[in-house]
């Protein structure tokens, strides 16, 4: 009993240890976020103003440009809590079921390519889709898919010369 009942102790001492990490990952990943919420208050903002403040008004140059940067900085805070939510039940071992949704690839990888566009392996390079418009829908997991492309496409960046081009065929 002394034996197991140590075993027991070890086992819940690194446990706890490994619940601190993640504690002091979370609060790191918290505090990440905190001024991409503010920032993506401030681009909310703007987008009001850029539509124009009255019904008479008619829209600013430069408003689409504010509503995609909105779009990705919405998409990156899903994902970062994807991320840690996923990390969460790893560390506590929880069983979760791996979801596949029935949807449209392109959208996903549009996505994608937006947000990792400012990576500084892709600045000065051309990305291309080459896609049918009338892909069918496909079951898939978006936020591996995500992950792949993104590895995919900042190593075809790392090697891919300047002004030159990198093409995502479907």
């Amino acid at each position: 009993m002394r034996i197991l009942s140590g075993h027991i102790r070890t086992d819940l001492n690194n446990m706890m240890q490994e619940m601190r990490k993640l504690s002091i990952f979370t609060h790191g990943i918290k505090n990440n976020l905190t001024p991409l919420s503010l920032a993506e208050s401030s681009l909310g903002d703007l987008i009001q103003i850029f539509s124009g403040t009255k019904p008479s008004y008619k829209a600013r140059e430069g408003l689409k440009e504010i509503e995609e940067a909105y779009e990705v900085m919405n998409a990156v805070k899903g994902t970062l809590t994807s991320l840690l939510e996923s990390s969460l039940n790893h560390v506590k071992h929880i069983k979760i079921d791996y979801v596949k949704l029935k949807s449209k690839i392109l959208p996903v990888v549009n996505q994608t390519i937006k947000g990792i566009a400012c990576h500084k392996y892709l600045t000065g390079k051309n990305i291309r889709v080459n896609a049918d418009q009338d892909l069918p829908e496909c079951n898939s997991n978006a936020l591996d898919i995500q992950r792949v492309l993104q590895n995919l496409i900042i190593n075809a960046g790392f090697i891919t010369q300047e002004g030159g081009d990198i093409e995502v065929d479907i």
